[in-house]
């Protein structure tokens, strides 16, 4: 079984970002170490310079990204795009920041990490995210000819699996959005708001619609209980599932992130680690966590980054 994933640190590197390019390496480094446990072949998608940095790391093989419209636009997320379109046999993909303990078996359904509703994300999210965007997408993407079957529904993509059955129909559909949202995304950019950027869109709920129009199977990785921890200048959001749990960390600076994650990492479940850019020292929570519970990968993180080098502040 192929297990893939995307990683484009492009606008990382223009804008100097040295804490998120550190971030996402580490997370990277630790998704792929648990992947290969799993998995026969993991297979990274980057931008050059990560390719670099990561040639001795844990990816059986890593391929380079075409630096397009998307990445020159900030939307790098949306290079999963290309790597969805370009995989050449049935595959699970994972986000970097996704992190697997138990192997997830690819039959004939599509995978996906669970559903965003409107009654799960609550009104205002969701039209944020999903509805309110659609409207205007149409704008563009009618002349690709996407249809909304269930306007309530989106699919998180943390994990997305695509089985042999679906995997020539899916892979042409993906390659059309890709062309497509390239060729038009400067006006798809100008029809939304910073607080609501398309990728939400494009990304989850245009390929839901296709599956649902097309009667594909889908399977989630279960659904999820939302617990609420709070703190005094932020919160800390666990969804707790049956088959992983996903962590959302939101400008947390009193809560004793390294308790929950250690917490959950120790369980032998997987979790999806989604964490705000104004969540500060996540870079060297992760790094303590590692060092105590994988000390082989910690040694391949410093080989990589030079984590122990306290004089070297980039570490990279």
């Amino acid at each position: 079984m192929l297990a893939v994933q995307t990683l484009n640190l492009h606008k990382y590197y223009n804008s100097n970002d040295i804490s998120s390019i550190r971030l996402q390496l580490i997370m990277a480094l630790l998704s792929s170490y648990l992947l290969k446990k799993q998995y026969d072949r993991v297979i990274l998608y980057c931008d050059e310079k990560t390719a670099l940095t990561l040639s001795n790391s844990y990816y059986n093989e890593i391929r380079i990204l075409p630096n397009n419209i998307l990445i020159e636009n900030g939307y790098g997320t949306l290079s999963k795009l290309f790597t969805y379109s370009n995989v050449e046999e049935e595959y699970i993909h994972f986000d970097i920041d996704y992190f697997l303990f138990n192997k997830i078996k690819l039959e004939n359904e599509i995978i996906c990490g669970y559903s965003e509703t409107r009654e799960k994300c609550g009104e205002q999210q969701f039209n944020l995210g999903y509805s309110s965007l659609i409207h205007k997408l149409k704008l563009n993407y009618n002349e690709f000819g996407f249809n909304i079957i269930n306007e309530n529904y989106a699919m998180n993509v943390c994990v997305f699996g695509i089985p042999k059955i679906y995997h020539k129909q899916v892979t042409e559909y993906f390659k059309g959005l890709d062309e497509y949202t390239q060729q038009n995304i400067k006006s798809i950019v100008n029809t939304h708001s910073t607080d609501a950027p398309p990728h939400w869109a494009i990304e989850q709920y245009l390929p839901a619609q296709l599956f649902l129009e097309n009667e594909f199977k889908i399977k989630e990785l279960n659904e999820y209980e939302n617990v609420l921890i709070k703190g005094d200048r932020g919160y800390l959001r666990i969804y707790e599932m049956k088959e992983f749990s996903n962590i959302a960390n939101f400008r947390i600076e009193d809560i004793d992130i390294k308790k929950s994650l250690s917490k959950y990492m120790q369980e032998n479940v997987g979790h999806h680690l989604w964490i705000s850019k104004k969540v500060a020292g996540m870079d060297k929570l992760l790094i303590n966590i590692i060092e105590e519970m994988y000390p082989e990968l910690y040694e391949k993180i410093n080989s990589i980054l030079n984590i122990k080098d306290t004089k070297n502040k980039k570490l990279i």
